[in-house]
């Protein structure tokens, strides 16, 4: 066919027949700019009878003006393969008492040449905020939507389109109801989260839930679904929500889960044999070379058990539930971890200054945070170590710094920028530094941030600062 030609009704893509049903005014535009198929919201629009509308050209109907803008949108859309959209002067189609854009998408289908138009209407004294709003939801990268309340699609992003498949043409031309991009199950979590937001007060909030997704092609995802109710008029007009697929990070939690159940139990049982059976062995070897052997094997296995631990310990402070409950003095912070480490190394000096009162607003395993930088400053300072531990209120208000000084040879460049998060994290050298670096986390797990500086006198100065309650 000629695209010239005005298209019969065996040439429109039958998703036209059902956009007869539909209330916006709903047009096919071919390549040649003529009207192929228009529905009876669209003639009422130009206020002449359908047929009349059936291989017309825009300029019968409209100033040339607003037709040139028509057709430049029409043909970008058919050149990239996206919607396309413009907005009506106030002179065009009697616009005085409405805004109106329109939307026109490339029609995916080989036997027709052109675009589906949706002319969009808005009343007047109430577009700018909407627009405003959509143009933003466009720009989101996660999939955007907007229902009616029969839970048929009226608005999905092109980020939306590209995750499920379903395009602007599909939701103009036909119901695509929600329930068919997710599972029956799906459906009914978000129905319950719905009936959840409509018994609130003056239906307000957001609801979050974890829902499968199916796109057009059968493929299953993790969605996190984030849902509102439409600002109503007189009862509920549908919702808007955003998609977030989480299927990786799902995948990734699970493959943590099974990872963390092996290191508590099964790594750190045989751990703690091979540590039993190499002192069993230095104990019973007459051999010189074969008791070092022994205690190099217990040395070895001793610091693969306190990476376990370290792993364990920055596990459960990024999983510690935060629910403002958790204030703590500097005192019960520090003194546990202090004590604990002058019983085990009572050759080093340990001391401290606490000159705050306040409350720092963290969980109990942010304790694991200082534990590892003390033992740091004790192992790696001086022979016998020497530390200071003291606590000041920051300069800034709202912050408790706690800062531990040693006096050791201060903590490599290189080293010290992975730590920091300056550089990749698999630049940790066979586990090098990795006690400072799960201590970041646990610090920015509680919103406070981690600072290492050199000492006035050498050594080296760890901060930890925390946020206070």
């Amino acid at each position: 066919m000629d695209s010239t030609d005005p298209p019969g009704s065996d040439d429109v893509p039958p998703a036209g027949v059902a956009a007869d049903a539909m209330t916006l005014p709903v047009f096919l535009l071919d390549a040649g700019e003529r009207i192929g198929r228009a529905n009876p919201a669209c003639a009422d629009l130009f206020g002449v009878d359908r047929d009349e509308l059936d291989g017309a050209t825009l300029s019968e109907y409209l100033p040339g003006g607003v037709v040139g803008r028509i057709e430049a949108s029409a043909r970008r859309a058919r050149e990239s393969g996206e919607s396309d959209r413009i907005r009506l002067p106030p002179t065009a189609l009697d616009c005085l008492d409405a805004h109106r854009e329109v939307e026109l998408t490339p029609v995916e289908d080989p036997r027709y040449e052109g675009c589906v138009g949706v002319v969009h209407q808005y009343p007047v004294g109430t577009p700018d905020d909407y627009l405003e709003y959509e143009a933003a939801a466009r720009a989101v990268a996660d999939p955007v939507y907007a229902t009616d309340p029969e839970g048929d699609l009226r608005f999905v992003n092109p980020a939306f389109e590209e995750q499920f498949g379903y395009s602007t043409a599909d939701i103009r031309t036909r119901d695509v109801h929600f329930s068919e991009i997710t599972t029956a199950e799906g459906n009914r979590t978000v129905q319950d989260a719905i009936r959840d937001l409509l018994a609130s007060p003056e239906g307000e909030g957001r609801a979050t839930v974890d829902i499968p997704g199916i796109t057009v092609d059968g493929r299953r995802l993790r969605m996190e679904a984030s849902l509102a109710l439409l600002p109503p008029t007189d009862e509920f007009t549908g919702v808007a929500g955003v998609l977030r697929d989480v299927t990786d990070r799902n995948r990734r939690e699970e493959v943590l889960s099974v990872m963390n159940r092996t290191l508590r139990h099964n790594l750190r049982t045989q751990v703690n044999n091979v540590v039993m059976y190499a002192g069993y062995l230095a104990d019973a070897v007459d051999d010189p070379d074969d008791a070092r052997y022994a205690e190099k094997i217990q040395s070895s296995v001793t610091w693969l058990e306190r990476l376990g631990e370290t792993l364990r310990n920055l596990q459960e402070a990024v999983q510690e539930d935060r629910d403002g409950g958790d204030a703590m003095t500097v005192e019960e912070l520090v003194d546990p971890v202090v004590e604990e480490h002058r019983r085990e190394y009572p050759e080093a000096t340990i001391e401290v200054s606490i000159v705050t009162e306040a409350l720092v607003d963290v969980g109990p395993t942010a304790g694991y945070a200082l534990e590892h930088v003390v033992e740091n400053a004790v192992v790696h300072g001086g022979d016998p170590a020497s530390v200071t531990v003291w606590a000041v209120d920051s300069p800034g208000a709202g912050w408790v710094e706690l800062m531990v000084e040693d006096d050791g040879p201060g903590i490599p460049e290189d080293e010290r920028a992975v730590v920091l998060g300056e550089t990749d994290e698999t630049q940790l050298r066979h586990g090098s530094g990795i006690g400072l670096w799960a201590t970041r986390w646990i610090v920015e797990a509680f919103d406070g941030e981690l600072a290492i500086e050199n000492g006035t006198d050498g050594g080296t100065v760890v901060t930890l600062r925390f946020p206070t309650a």
